[in-house]
């Protein structure tokens, strides 16, 4: 398959190569003897007005010599005759001369160097190379801004720490829907390194929301059809309550740079309530540059602290299986009176 693939990938090719090399071949000679062309059209139009005055004169002396023959009502009646020969000449070559200036119009108008197929070709060429450029500059820099990032984060034994559950495209998240994508990147664009949430208004943030919060009930499928089990069966299941938000997160400081992408951010809502009590305590973190992920968790529990009493709908809730449930396990050692170990 591969070789018959090559091989139909190498025929199409020649044969675009071939038509575009006629195409062009055929321009270019139109291009360059243009004015060649210019010449013998107009001298083809000489020759016919030339005919055409010849036409119109002997028929007009023919009439003028009748007329010397005449009289009375036939020599009015030929004097009109001349006069309307008059006018259809004079109307005829107006014409004519019109006919003719549109004609050289449409000889030349499509004649160019650079034919229609050529100006796509190039078109194409300029796009894939700004293409190229864009995808060379986003790497550099890091930015990834088709992609979302789905993340749990939880404290385990007074550490920080967060993880990825899945990443997706934004137009899968989106159900390949450009308004929607278009909304979230106008949203974006609102974020700012001290609160890096994306705010929508209301119809919009219910939907934007409820596709994230399927989107990511997707991932916990089996183990919700485990937990059904066990409950039908009276066998112990536990769920926990999480919040999750779309976030844009902008580096605090020059010194944590890191990946830019759209972030689902998913955290238990008895973490939010701790951090809203001892967010001042900053917790151990397995890297310096997680302090933008703890800033982030400490404006979601803001939000989430407002959107109870009735502030703005920024965030949703979501109950999830055991598999989802990242609970902080306990132990026995205590670090300097961290709430976190608790």
């Amino acid at each position: 398959w591969l070789l018959y693939s090559a091989v139909a990938a190498c025929g199409a090719l020649a044969m675009t190569t071939a038509y575009v090399a006629r195409e062009y071949a055929e321009e270019y000679h139109l291009f360059v003897h243009k004015d060649e062309i210019k010449g013998e059209v107009k001298q083809h139009a000489e020759k016919l007005r030339a005919v055409r005055d010849q036409k119109f004169a002997a028929m007009i002396e023919e009439k003028k010599a009748e007329l010397q023959r005449e009289t009375g009502s036939a020599a009015e009646k030929l004097r009109e005759e001349i006069a309307l020969l008059e006018d259809a000449h004079a109307v005829v070559a107006q014409t004519e001369d019109e006919e003719e200036g549109h004609l050289l119009r449409e000889v030349v108008r499509d004649v160019s160097l650079f034919p229609p197929v050529m100006w796509m070709l190039l078109a194409t060429l300029v796009s894939t190379l700004y293409a190229i450029y864009r995808g060379r500059c986003n790497w550099r820099r890091r930015e990834f801004l088709d992609r979302v990032n789905f993340t749990i984060n939880y404290v385990d034994e007074g550490r920080l720490k967060f993880r990825t559950l899945f990443e997706e495209p934004m137009s899968t998240v989106m159900l390949s829907n450009r308004t929607g994508s278009r909304v979230v990147q106008n949203s974006m664009r609102q974020t700012t390194r001290e609160d890096p949430f994306l705010r929508f208004q209301r119809k919009e943030a219910w939907i934007v929301l409820n596709v994230v919060g399927n989107e990511l009930s997707r991932c916990g499928i089996p183990a919700f059809f485990q937990s059904a089990i066990r409950a039908k069966y009276g066998l112990p299941c536990d769920h926990a309550w999480f919040v999750y938000g779309l976030a844009f997160e902008r580096t605090v400081s020059a010194s944590t740079f890191r990946t830019r992408k759209y972030r689902v951010l998913v955290a238990e809502v008895d973490l939010l309530e701790k951090i809203r009590v001892g967010g001042d305590i900053l917790p151990e973190l397995e890297s310096p540059f997680h302090t933008t992920r703890w800033h982030s968790l400490r404006v979601m529990a803001d939000i989430w602290h407002a959107q109870k009493n009735g502030g703005e709908h920024v965030l949703g809730i979501l109950e999830l299986p055991p598999m989802m449930n990242i609970r902080p396990q306990t132990t026995n050692e205590t670090k300097s009176g961290s709430p976190w170990c608790a």
